[in-house]
């Protein structure tokens, strides 16, 4: 099976995508509090609205959306923060209660950032294996 890899214009990382898909699964990348490759604040609800927004972004340029995702994941530097990345997927999501999990870790790759959560989404077909849409 062939993987496509799903990246927004603008400031990557080098060495990985920010999503892969393969098939009808997308496994998108941590998303953290980036924004014009800067971070955009020290605080952690504006760190999770941007995690939020870089997320929904590259769901968007695959072709999901917040509802097609099952799977989240937060790395949280701080439990403190736990709050505001509830708060914003929440708002995000809605009722949408995809699985998930929290970890809490020593440090995040960029300084200062307090959060980084990454998604797993199922697209372009249903649980039964219908096929998935075209990119």
């Amino acid at each position: 099976m062939a993987l496509l890899a799903i990246n927004p214009p603008g400031p990557t990382f080098p060495a990985f995508s920010q999503a892969i898909r393969v098939g009808s699964w997308l496994v998108v990348s941590g998303q953290i509090g980036l924004k014009d490759g800067k971070l955009v604040s020290n605080d952690a609800l504006e760190q999770a609205r941007q995690c939020f927004d870089n997320l929904e972004e590259v769901l968007e340029i695959a072709g999901a959306g917040f509802a097609d995702v099952v799977k989240l994941t937060c790395f949280l530097t701080d439990a403190a923060a736990y709050p505001a990345y509830g708060q914003i997927k929440k708002d995000r999501l809605g009722d949408h209660a995809p699985a998930g999990t929290a970890l809490i870790i020593s440090e995040l790759l960029i300084p200062g950032a307090v959060m980084e959560v990454e998604a797993v989404a199922w697209i372009g077909g249903d649980a039964e294996g219908k096929a998935p849409a075209p990119l």
